[in-house]
Order: structure tokens, then sequence, then C-alpha cells
């Protein structure tokens, strides 16, 4: 019986990818499987990972499908009991923290979701991994800048820090909203209930709107700080380094995806919600985000 299905999904980026497969070698056990969908990449990550780790199941998808796409190829192959989602950006400094996650399923089984606690080689934490829903008025506050100078004030951080619930200790287990699908643990009896992603979201907001449907299936989604996982989030989308007239292009059109599935996600969850006047002010402000980007 398989324990851990690890899926990693993949697209131009061999030499972080390998890395990530090596961070997680010396914690592979029988009962863990690994499973990397690579949405056809170009830069030989395929031919790499077949050669140099030949223990990992490749699935080589034909043309790019997107994070939701691609990742529900891996979710649908996947026989583990708790199936681990990972960017190929990630590494996992120490595998063994990974069954700290395990227990807290086997301590509480209403949880349905764990994040990790996931840091930037910096250190410093990607607050992706501790969300809460994006409300117009979480939103509001995330965007216009309000959350970063009020959101760690205690008579203030209640008001002004709904989007990554900052009154919220960053060191201790706790309940969340939800998490980045960069570094997610979920429970397979929980996919059978809630449903795969939304594969009409291409790239970004997908990890949200998977996690509200698990809140809404009654499914609890924690942060559970043991283990710790290394994000390395420059190397792909919208914080992609610019080297290449290419790289401009992956990057403009991933901001537009940014945008664009705001407006998405508006219209799948709140858009019965709010007021129709209220959708007016939220699309001009996403569209006017948009466009002072350059998106």
């Amino acid at each position: 019986m398989i324990t851990l299905s690890i899926v990693i999904l993949n697209f131009n980026t061999r030499d972080v990818l390998r890395r990530l497969l090596l961070s997680l070698t010396p914690g592979l056990q029988k009962q863990w499987e690994i499973i990397v969908v690579d949405n056809h990449s170009s830069d030989g990550s395929q031919d790499m990972v077949e050669r140099d780790f030949t223990w990992v199941k490749l699935i080589r998808n034909r043309e790019n499908r997107g994070f939701s796409a691609g990742n529900n190829i891996g979710l649908k192959k996947a026989l583990g009991s708790y199936i681990l989602l990972l960017n190929s950006d990630t590494e996992i400094p120490t595998t063994e923290s990974l069954h700290s996650l395990l227990q807290t399923f086997e301590h509480n089984e209403r949880v349905g979701m764990i994040s990790p606690r996931v840091v930037f080689p910096s250190g410093q934490i990607d607050m992706a991994c501790h969300r809460g829903f994006p409300s117009p008025w979480n939103a509001l506050m995330y965007f216009g800048g309000l959350e970063k100078v009020f959101g760690t004030i205690p008579l203030l951080n209640r008001i002004c820090g709904g989007y990554h619930q900052t009154w919220k200790s960053m060191y201790t287990k706790h309940d969340i909203d939800a998490c980045t699908g960069a570094a997610m643990l979920v429970r397979s009896t929980a996919i059978d209930e809630v449903g795969l992603f939304d594969e009409r979201f291409f790239m970004y907001g997908e990890d949200l709107d998977w996690c509200l449907r698990f809140k809404k299936a009654g499914w609890e989604i924690m942060y559970d700080p043991s283990c710790t996982v290394v994000h390395h989030k420059n190397v792909s989308g919208i914080r992609k380094e610019i080297t290449s007239h290419e790289d401009i292009r992956v990057k403009k059109r991933a901001h537009a995806h940014f945008f664009d599935t705001m407006i998405q996600f508006y219209e799948k969850h709140y858009l019965s919600t709010y007021p129709t006047w209220l959708k007016h002010i939220v699309y001009f402000g996403i569209r006017s985000i948009k466009y002072m980007k350059g998106a």
C-alpha cells in the first residue's frame, strides 16, 4: 500500500526540477511514489528525469495543459492515501519532516488539506501558504497596500490583514482558509468527495478555488510549520527572470492570466453574493491594476 504520492508539475524548469528530486531522494521509502507530470517542456526535462531518476513515474503531456489540468493528470494516477503537490521550483530540506504532516491527518480525520511552512531561499516566509479567501474587502486591503501597513497591528490586523490572516502565529499549527498550490498535502478521500482542480483555471487561482471548495464541503485546512518547503519563486510565471524576448512574452502572458483569474474567481464564487454595483467596481479595479502592470 502506498502511503504518500508526490506529484510534481514541470514546465521548462529542468535544473530546479533536478534539485527538487535530489532533495526527495534521501527520504524515499517503498510506501512513497513520485510522479512528474511534464507539460511538454522543450529544455530536456523529460530526458533528464528518465535518465537520472529511473524510480520516478514520468508522464509526458503532448501540450502545455496548464496548472489545473496538468496536476489533475497526476492526481488521477496517484495511488497514495495522501498526495503532496509540489511545484518543480521547490525543495524539501528534510524529508523526514513530511512524517509530521502525515501524523496531523491521522490525529484529525476532518483535516483534508495541510500547508507546510513555505519560505523563500532567504528564509522569508512565502505568505501564499497562509491565506484567507480573496473577498472584495480582503483583496482591497491587500492590493491597496493597507495589509502591509496595518496588518501586523493588533487592533487592526483582523480588519486589514484578512488576506493573509496576519493575526495568527506563523510558528504554531492552526486552521487557515487556503494555502498555495506550490506545496499542499491533501487527503485522497477528501479529493474523492470534493473533486479535482477546476480546469477552467489555466494558471493561478486554482488553489484558492480548490481550498474554498474543500471548506464548503466541511473539510479543515491546516497550516503546519513543522515541515518547511523552500520555494525558488523566480523561475517561471510572473516572477520569471528576464533573459530573452521569449521570457518577456511568458511574463506578460502570466500577468494576464493572473488578473483574468481574479475576475474568473469572483464570477464563480462571489457574483451571486454581492450587489451588481460592487461587481463593476471590482472589475474596474482589477482591469486598472492589470493595465498599470502592462499585462
